[in-house]
């Protein structure tokens, strides 16, 4: 179970890991690969590149989640960790915009999509194959794959953390972000080693008899929209956290070092509570109830409500919401990957858990990059129109 665990959170980890560095090292990336002189800023284009990440997902879950209910969940997983990590690879080796001129962002955009494509195939067929490693606790099981992103963002951060130490002042405008993609990189070949020696799951459904899985009907159809719609408070949640840091530092001129070490708080908070998500994903396991989830749905959209009107007054509150969020959602959060994964019958779960999660993330992630983009310092405009129209659309994600 060690290994299977091992082998289906090392792309997730690697995808989190990816999503902090690349939002935390937006302006340098977008001053290393972007021309100058644009109308929309360097970093608005970085993170246009990153919204085509998010846009590619629907795509790559439709061929990689497909591929894993087919040929199965182990093989879809090497194929997907392969992609990833050679499109940050990229990233840590391409050269500059002043070495090869719009090659620079063509190159990126390109990896960027690669990039897109693989995690949109990652999460199903690994919560699939963590699900049906161990049926009888598949909800516990699941919940390995919230506690690696929770790991994984501690590791970016104490990366981000390590190179403002070592480095010296303006040395990180380019040198920084290559180095944490080449530590990526490295994760990412562990991820693949560790996937290279996993033992499969026997087929199910369909395939154990070599029929093909059975096509997308109006069922499939509405499962997906559910799982979509359940994990879109979560996806809200955490680019609400990096949007309300991002304001933090672009509004109310915080520091620099304040929300990195919110950041470093919340997530330690939230690994203190591991014990307690297993909890009551194992009582999600015994029992089956979804109330206890309802409630904690329920109590994250009218805190986040009752913040949107608060914030105004204690700005601070930007700070440590994210944290309070998750933790006052923990009956909602600590089982989600797991009723995710059940929501789909086992011939269909790869493609349909994938495309489900893929574009519960893109109705989030494909619009909020370019909020941020704007609250930096995009266009005057159109930045004081969003500046006030999204402060509390953001809580309300």
């Amino acid at each position: 179970m060690r290994r299977a665990t091992l082998a289906s959170i090392g792309g997730n980890v690697l995808e989190y890991f990816d999503f902090i560095m690349y939002a935390h090292f937006a302006r340098e990336i977008g001053s290393t690969f972007f021309p100058p002189g644009v109308r929309f800023s360097q970093t608005t284009a970085a993170l246009a590149a990153f919204g085509l990440t998010c846009c590619a997902r629907p795509v790559g879950a439709w061929i990689l989640g497909g591929y894993a209910d087919r040929k199965g969940r182990l093989r879809s997983l090497r194929v997907s960790i392969v992609i990833m990590t050679t499109a940050t690879f990229v990233l840590a080796t391409v050269p500059g915009y002043a070495r090869i001129g719009l090659l620079a962002p063509a190159v990126i955009m390109l990896a960027r999509f690669c990039q897109g494509l693989s995690m949109g195939g990652e999460f199903g067929s690994a919560t699939a194959f963590l699900i049906e490693s161990r049926p009888a606790h598949a909800t516990r099981a699941a919940s390995w794959q919230a506690i690696g992103q929770i790991l994984a963002s501690l590791g970016a951060l104490a990366v981000t953390f390590g190179l403002r130490q070592v480095l010296p002042a303006g040395a990180s405008d380019e040198t920084g972000f290559r180095i944490a993609f080449g530590i990526g990189t490295l994760l990412g070949i562990l991820a693949l080693l560790a996937r290279m020696g996993a033992e499969p799951t026997p087929p199910r459904g369909p395939a154990a008899r070599g029929m093909p899985a059975p096509p997308a009907d109006a069922r499939f159809c509405l499962r997906v929209v559910t799982v979509g719609s359940m994990v879109a408070l979560g996806a809200g949640i955490t680019y609400f956290g990096l949007a309300m840091l991002a304001y933090a530092q672009s509004e109310l001129h915080v520091p620099a070092d304040i929300p990195l070490y919110a950041s470093v708080i919340s997530v330690v908070g939230q690994l203190a509570f591991t014990p307690l998500r297993w909890r009551l994903a194992n009582r999600f396991d015994r029992t089956g109830r979804i109330v206890p989830s309802l409630a904690g749905c329920g109590l994250v959209a009218v805190l986040s409500l009752c913040a949107a009107c608060a914030v105004g007054r204690h700005p601070g509150l930007v700070l440590v919401l994210p944290l309070g969020l998750n933790l006052l959602g923990l009956s909602y959060f600590a089982p989600l990957d797991g009723q995710m994964g059940l929501v789909f019958p086992a011939a269909q779960r790869g493609r349909g858990l994938a495309i489900g999660y893929a574009c519960g993330v893109v109705l989030f992630g494909t619009l909020l990059p370019f909020l941020i983009g704007w609250l930096s310092g995009g266009v005057p405009v159109v930045r004081s129109w969003v500046r006030n129209c999204s402060r509390g659309w953001l809580f309300w994600c």
